[in-house]
C-alpha cells in the first residue's frame, strides 16, 4: 500500500522557488509577506504554518486573508506534528478543493503591486536608493514568478513606465 503523502517533498532553502512552485501541487509554507505574496502570486493552495514567533503575530493575520478568500488553510504550528501530513494528505486526494483553492489564491494577487508603488513619488537620501542585495535578490525571484516564460514578452500596457520629476530620487524598480 502507498504511504498516503507518496511524492511529498520537503526541502529546507530552495534558491529557485519559481521553479519549485511551478512542479508544487500544494504548498505547506510559513505565512510571510513575501511567502503570502509569493503564494497568491503563483496562484498555489496552501497549506499555512504561522511561525509563533513573529511581532504581533503578523503571520496568523496573513494566513487569515488567504483563507478567509478560500485560497489556503491555517494550520496552528503547535499541531503540526499532528496534523500536517493528514492535511496534506487530504487535500492531495482532493483535486477539485485544490482547483478552487488555487482560484482563491489567484484573486488575492498583486502582480503590479511594485509598479503601483513606484508612480508614488517618494523624497529618498541617495545612499537609501541602492537597493542591498537581499533587495535585488528578491526582486529577481518576484520577477521570474510573475514572467515564469522567458520566450514571452511582458505585457504592458506602457503605464508601467512612470518618469519621476528630477528632483525625486527613487529606487531603481
Amino acid at each position: 500500500k502507498a504511504h498516503p503523502c507518496d511524492g511529498v517533498v520537503c526541502t529546507g532553502f530552495v534558491d529557485r522557488m519559481d521553479l519549485a512552485y511551478g512542479a508544487a501541487r500544494l504548498i505547506a509554507s510559513r505565512a510571510g509577506a513575501m511567502s503570502v505574496a509569493e503564494l497568491a502570486l503563483v496562484g498555489k493552495p496552501a497549506v499555512l504554518v504561522p511561525s509563533p514567533h513573529v511581532a504581533e503575530d503578523h503571520q496568523t493575520h496573513n494566513a487569515r486573508s488567504l483563507t478567509e478568500l478560500g485560497g489556503a488553510e491555517l494550520l496552528p504550528d503547535r499541531e503540526v506534528r499532528e496534523k500536517l501530513g493528514e492535511t496534506v494528505a487530504r487535500l492531495l486526494h482532493d483535486p477539485e478543493t485544490c482547483a478552487a483553492m488555487a482560484e482563491a489564491m489567484k484573486s488575492a494577487a498583486k502582480p503590479h503591486a511594485a509598479a503601483s508603488l513606484a508612480r508614488v513619488p517618494a523624497i529618498v537620501p541617495a545612499a537609501a536608493a541602492v537597493p542591498s542585495a537581499e533587495v535585488t535578490a528578491s526582486r529577481a525571484r518576484m520577477a521570474r514568478l510573475a514572467n515564469p516564460a522567458p520566450s514571452s514578452p511582458p505585457q504592458t500596457s506602457g503605464a508601467e513606465r512612470v518618469a519621476a520629476p528630477a528632483s525625486f530620487s527613487r529606487p531603481p524598480f
